[in-house]
């Protein structure tokens, strides 16, 4: 896959080292999902200090969201505009936060308890 370098080095001007830019590249142009597995398999890295420190790095800034999956990891959603906004991509469907997750995250703002009417007033 050929890679842009000026947009890599736009995503590398957010702090992400060159592995780590790469990676959110090929991330972003495909699904926007991720596991840290996959991380640590680009990278050639053991998992340990270095994936937490991208997780860390991806979570704190907003930039990303984390999902447990099944209970046997976590899947990470790049979804954050100023990334895909370097790659000139802001608009990508990959970008857009999963309905669940905004509506979560909707209901949390309006104090939603979650809880449903379960009756109809007739008219």
């Amino acid at each position: 896959m050929k890679m842009p370098v000026e947009q890599i080095d736009r995503i590398k001007g957010l702090g992400y080292t060159e592995a780590e830019a790469h990676f959110l590249y090929i991330v972003a142009v495909h699904s926007g999902y991720f596991t840290l597995r996959q991380f640590c398999t680009f990278t050639r890295a053991a998992r340990g200090k270095r994936s937490f420190l991208f997780a860390q790095k991806l979570l704190q800034s907003g930039q990303a969201s984390r999902h447990d999956y099944m209970g046997v990891g976590s899947v990470f959603h790049l979804f954050s505009r100023t990334v895909y906004g370097q790659m000139e991509k802001d608009n990508l469907r990959n970008r857009r936060r999963d309905n669940r997750e905004s509506q979560r995250l909707s209901n949390k703002a309006s104090g939603a308890t979650g809880s449903r009417r379960t009756h109809r007033t007739r008219q």
